[in-house]
């Protein structure tokens, strides 16, 4: 018969090795949760967990007030749970049927889910001016801008 000597260190190794290897099995495997609640558990973060969009454009015409708008933003995160979306660095434009046109610009905005309401802040910049001609009508600068579709 062989005697294998071991160390009391590689021991101690071999130990920790062990633990953490039977912590990481039952972290992967969802601890003492059944699947039924992990999944309950992951739904319900998945509805509030917000969506972000980078460099995106929304188009909408209005018949109602003969008017299309678009708006173009660096960044849009959603809330679901608020229903509404963060626009960050929005342009509003604006196109009547009368040729009018209105570019407003923001640092940042709130968007709501049916795309009705728009408030923009922060050093908003609007600007008027009549189609095809691009004149500028009008110049304002605000603090904040709200329109509702």
């Amino acid at each position: 018969m062989r005697r294998i000597s071991v160390s009391s260190q590689a021991l101690v190794t071999v130990g920790l090795v062990s633990a953490l290897t039977a912590v990481c099995i039952f972290v992967l495997i969802g601890g003492t949760k059944s699947e039924k609640e992990r999944s309950a558990f992951v739904g319900s973060n998945l509805k509030e967990r917000e969506q972000v969009l980078e460099n995106v454009k929304i188009t909408r015409t209005v018949p109602d007030m003969q008017v299309n708008y678009r708006i173009e933003t660096i960044r849009l995160t959603q809330y679901p749970e608020q229903k509404i979306g963060e626009l960050i660095s929005p342009v509003l434009t604006e196109t009547r049927a009368d040729g009018t046109q209105l570019v407003v610009t923001a640092q940042t905005g709130v968007i709501d889910d049916n795309e009705e309401t728009i408030e923009l802040k922060g050093d908003v910049e609007i600007i008027e001016t009549h189609l095809p001609e691009n004149t500028e009508k009008t110049r304002v600068n605000t603090s904040k801008f709200i329109v509702n579709y």
